[in-house]
């Protein structure tokens, strides 16, 4: 069974947390990986791998999730992709 669901929203606007006390841009970025957090804290191994890139020259990526104590299958599927991918030979913007 697999799901979809997002690695990371969007980025915010260049400059938009500028002034920011570090506490306060600290807690904006956390929510930037609000995606990922889940799978952290009940401890199944992940990656984050590229996949291509965007309509506007951004990066996007995939998490791979795997089972409980599956590591090797996340690290064996996450080497086979980047082979098989041709993300080496693009270049964003």
């Amino acid at each position: 069974m697999s799901h979809w669901c997002p690695v990371a929203v969007g980025p915010p606007p260049i400059g938009a947390w500028a002034g920011l006390p570090p506490t306060d841009a600290f807690a904006r970025a956390a929510t930037l990986a609000a995606f990922t957090a889940v799978v952290n804290l009940v401890g199944l191994p992940a990656a984050s791998i590229p996949a291509g890139i965007s309509p506007h020259g951004l990066p996007i990526g995939v998490q791979l999730i795997g089972g409980m104590f599956r590591e090797s299958d996340v690290l064996s599927v996450s080497w086979d992709l980047e082979e098989a991918m041709a993300w080496r030979q693009l270049a964003p913007g």
